[in-house]
C-alpha cells in the first residue's frame, strides 16, 4: 500500500512539475525594444550609436520590425532556443532567448531586445509635435495586424503647424484632402490631434481624423467602427 501511495505521489509531483513548466513557458508575443548593443563584450546604448529599433510579435505569427523608422514586415515562430523571424523576401534570422531577452548575433556583435509594455499615447503635446510626413505602415483590428499591402491602401499624412494634407491611394485611384488641426487633451488617454477636412472654399466639411502620437514615435489614426470595435491605422515618420 505504501509503495502504491508513493507511486501516486510521484505521478502527482510529475504532473505538477509539468504544469509549472508549462506555465513558465515564454510568451514571446508583445513589444520588444532594442536596449543594448554588445561589441567585443562591451554593452553600449543603442541611442548613442544612432540606433532605434523595436519589433512587435503578434499572436497570429505576424512580425513587424522598425529600425530607424524603416519598417520591415514578416512572420515569426518560436524555436527551441528563442524565435525565428522571416522577412517578406524570405530571409530568416534567429534570436536566442537569454535571461529573458532576445539576442540577435551578427558579425561578432549582439543586438539585445527586451520585452516591454505596449506603448501608450503621449500627453502634453503641442500641435507642432505632430509635424512631419507620416506614411501608413499597418492596420491593427481585433488584435490582428495587416500591413499596407494586405490592406491595399497607401496613405500619407503631412502635418505642419496646424495644417494637414492627406493622400489615400487605392487600386481605383488617389483621393486627397486638405485640413486644419485642433489639439484636444484627454486625461489618461493622451493628446489627440483632430484633423478636420476642409473643402475648396476652406470650409470645414464635418469629416476628419482623430490622431494620437505614441511613445514609440508612431502616429495612429484611431476610430471605432460600426460594430463598436477599435480600429488603429498606424503611421511611421518618413525620412
Amino acid at each position: 500500500m505504501m509503495k502504491k501511495l508513493l507511486s501516486l505521489l510521484m505521478v502527482f509531483v510529475m504532473i505538477l512539475g509539468g504544469a509549472a513548466l508549462a506555465e513558465a513557458a515564454m510568451d514571446y508575443t508583445g513589444y520588444w525594444v532594442l536596449t543594448a548593443v554588445e561589441m567585443a563584450g562591451e554593452a553600449m546604448d543603442p541611442a548613442a550609436l544612432g540606433y532605434n529599433a523595436y519589433m512587435d510579435l503578434y499572436e497570429d505569427g505576424y512580425c513587424r520590425m522598425v529600425i530607424n523608422d524603416q519598417v520591415q514586415n514578416g512572420s515569426w515562430a518560436a524555436t527551441e532556443n528563442g524565435i525565428e523571424t522571416t522577412d517578406e523576401a524570405g530571409q530568416a534570422e534567429a534570436f536566442t532567448l537569454v535571461d529573458g531577452a532576445l539576442v540577435f548575433e551578427m558579425d561578432g556583435g549582439k543586438l539585445i531586445f527586451t520585452k516591454e509594455a505596449y506603448t501608450e499615447p503621449l500627453q502634453g503635446l503641442t500641435v507642432a509635435d505632430f509635424n512631419g510626413k507620416w506614411v501608413f505602415s499597418y492596420l491593427e483590428y481585433l488584435g490582428v495586424a495587416y500591413n499596407a499591402e494586405e490592406v491595399g491602401t497607401d496613405m500619407t499624412i503631412t502635418l505642419s503647424d496646424g495644417k494637414g494634407h492627406l493622400e489615400m491611394t487605392y487600386a481605383e485611384g488617389t483621393e486627397a484632402y486638405e485640413g486644419v488641426c485642433v489639439l484636444e487633451e484627454y486625461p489618461g488617454f493622451g493628446s489627440m490631434l483632430i484633423f478636420l477636412y476642409v473643402d475648396e472654399n476652406g470650409e470645414q466639411t464635418g469629416d476628419g481624423m482623430a490622431l494620437l502620437k505614441f511613445d514609440n514615435n508612431e502616429l495612429v489614426w484611431y476610430y471605432v467602427d460600426e460594430y463598436d470595435n477599435d480600429v488603429f491605422h498606424c503611421f511611421v515618420l518618413a525620412e
